[in-house]
């Protein structure tokens, strides 16, 4: 079934239209947005349309110093490549103070100049953003090592993903001597691995964003390791990044400003706190990367649980919510059911995978009366205080005989408070600390069944974790 009949509004219950990127309650007119294609239907939410303020359709974003003898080439031709494709633009230059005509230069190809108020390439390129107010930004080094004909085969990738990077080392090259080849190659390979990212190309500066992506993205980095940073952080709210193969050549006038030595230390300064952050609860693939994690307790953990479920639906594939869905591999391995997550970042990383997604709450859901065959809950109640409501709400949704399988930490015995500990040193920014309500295996029976079920089994991980699997009352 289409995913658009399946949804009620979560205020009325009451069917939905689409009307452009909203979708209106029939019976309210209340309206509710389609985020990045996953539809938004939290009735606790007060929802207020964006302000569109974008005035063009690309920003050029250009961070330069004394570079009078390539800036106003680059600019000029990245103008009339754009020009070409039928995109409105506004060029933006960062000056770092300047001493010869960079600034002249600039103005006279048409750009908007302001002067970098703090040093540090990270800090120019904070204050290169704030100026952009393109629906999309492409940066671009101001010494002509990048080819402005190459924005065509940047351009066309703009759909396909929210960052759109020319890579040299995806099935691209780079012209440069061998020494500082094989610096920069260890680097990224080094970062790409330690930071789990699916990028061979971190530190190239040759990119085009999405604006909306960056709104709320907050940069720390002072020099170039700013780069490394907005792409973990984009691909930690489940953004997705391409990148396009590009044959990278010496800069035109004047000398490198760069210090290979000083950027690479730049990138490792900054690879401890990246590496905590990547590997927190916050980045949008965690589940599913736990699933495959080198810690074994935890690959173990995730296999097992996804063993369990899998095992209880018994061949089922379709007619199933999956509420809390994360980035699950159980999610990933259901394409006909719906997935359900509080937190859009990991809708937004499913994407790839899955496009039955709502983001949505487990205390409105927004679908109608006995709408499922199965309703599958797992490491959800743990986190929230009403588990009465909560249940009573997935059982609302299922169909009369259906199944439910639900689970949750067993905090009756010692294995899982002593377990808890444990990952909360092995794991940086783990769940240890986010069960606010502490259930056990008997209380959870006791509640379910007289919600109106009887209690068909269940299985454990380790006597720590519980699943149970419930029929609704016919």
């Amino acid at each position: 079934m289409n995913l658009l009949k399946l949804l009620k509004s979560p205020c009325h219950r009451a069917d939905l239209e689409l009307k452009g990127n909203e979708l209106v309650c029939t019976e309210s007119g209340r309206k509710y947005p389609v985020i990045d294609g996953v539809p938004s239907l939290i009735a606790e939410h007060s929802y207020t349309p964006e302000t569109v303020d974008d005035e063009c359709d690309v920003s050029v974003l250009i961070l330069t110093r004394d570079e009078a003898g390539n800036i106003g080439k680059q600019l000029e031709s990245t103008a009339k490549i754009l020009k070409s494709l039928g995109a409105t633009y506004q060029l933006v230059v960062i000056d770092g103070h300047s001493s010869d005509g960079t600034v002249e230069e600039a103005l006279s190809a048409g750009a908007k100049v302001e002067r970098q108020s703090e040093p540090g390439y990270g800090n120019a390129f904070r204050e290169g953003l704030n100026l952009c107010r393109g629906t999309w930004i492409l940066t671009l080094d101001a010494d002509g090592s990048h080819d402005p004909n190459f924005v065509r085969a940047v351009w066309a990738q703009r759909n396909n993903a929210e960052v759109v990077i020319a890579s040299r080392y995806a099935g691209g090259d780079a012209k440069m001597p061998y020494s500082r080849m094989l610096t920069s190659k260890l680097l990224n390979t080094f970062m790409s691995r330690a930071l789990s990212l699916p990028v061979k190309d971190l530190s190239g500066g040759y990119r085009l964003y999405r604006r909306a992506a960056l709104s709320d993205i907050e940069l720390n980095g002072r020099d170039f390791n700013v780069l490394i940073e907005l792409l973990t952080k984009l691909y930690l709210k489940g953004y997705q990044i391409r990148e396009v193969p590009f044959f990278y050549k010496p800069r035109g006038e004047g000398r490198s400003k760069a210090a290979l030595i000083r950027f690479a230390l730049s990138y490792l300064g900054s690879c401890w706190r990246l590496w905590r952050l990547r590997n927190s609860i916050e980045a949008a693939d965690y589940d599913g990367r736990a699933y495959r994690s080198l810690i074994y307790p935890q690959r173990y953990w995730q296999q097992k649980r996804f063993s369990i479920i899998t095992g209880m639906l018994d061949g089922q594939w379709d007619d199933i919510l999956d509420v809390g869905c994360g980035s699950s591999k159980i999610i990933q391995f259901l394409p006909g059911a719906v997935g359900l997550d509080f937190n859009i970042g990991k809708l937004r990383y499913l994407r790839r995978y899955h496009t039955r997604l709502v983001h949505g709450s487990i205390f409105g859901l927004p679908f109608a009366d006995e709408s499922f065959e199965t309703v599958i809950c797992s490491q959800v109640i743990e986190h929230i205080p009403d588990t009465t409501e909560a249940v009573s709400e997935l059982l609302r949704v299922l169909k009369p005989g259906g199944r439910l399988i639900l689970g949750t930490p067993d905090y009756a015995g010692w294995q899982w408070p002593i377990i808890e500990r444990i990952y909360e040193r092995v794991i940086p920014g783990g769940y240890a600390e986010e069960h606010i309500t502490h259930l056990t295996r008997d209380g959870m029976v006791n509640l379910v069944e007289s919600l109106g079920t009887t209690y068909l089994g269940e299985d454990f991980i380790l006597k720590a974790e519980w699943v149970g699997l419930f029929q609704k009352h016919k």
